[in-house]
């Protein structure tokens, strides 16, 4: 027999536990977990800093935009992408190499040619 109690508990439970798990999912760092639920927008990970920063790359295919993005502490910082800026650089994202310069933090690496971080305004 279910009683009362028992559920405003089971209610009280399960609450407690999604607000715990979107909290958990908040402090995640990296792609946002609402790119789950936008299937024309994909984001990657392209690097990991030794400081805990991530380089990201988000791309909607309905508009056509292209972002990257430098996250630190729960922070994004866009800023310019290097597609037309890089000789070599490849339409089909995939193929491209962009990282952190390890020597510069201050610049990427876009398949081996230094490209600076300029945020965006």
């Amino acid at each position: 027999m279910v009683t009362p109690k028992r559920m405003v508990f089971v209610a009280a439970t399960l609450l407690l536990l999604a607000v715990g798990t979107g909290i958990w999912l908040k402090r995640q760092p990296g792609c946002s977990i609402s790119y789950s639920f936008r299937p024309d927008v994909t984001c990657r990970v392209l690097d990991v800093r030794n400081d805990g920063a991530y380089l990201l790359q988000s791309f909607d295919a309905d508009t056509n935009e292209l972002h990257l993005f430098v996250q630190q502490n729960h922070r994004d910082l866009q800023i310019e992408h290097p597609y037309g800026k890089v000789k070599d650089f490849s339409p089909v994202l995939e193929r491209n190499e962009v990282k952190f310069n390890r020597d510069n933090y201050q610049t990427l690496l876009v398949n081996g040619e230094v490209f600076p971080i300029t945020p965006l305004k």
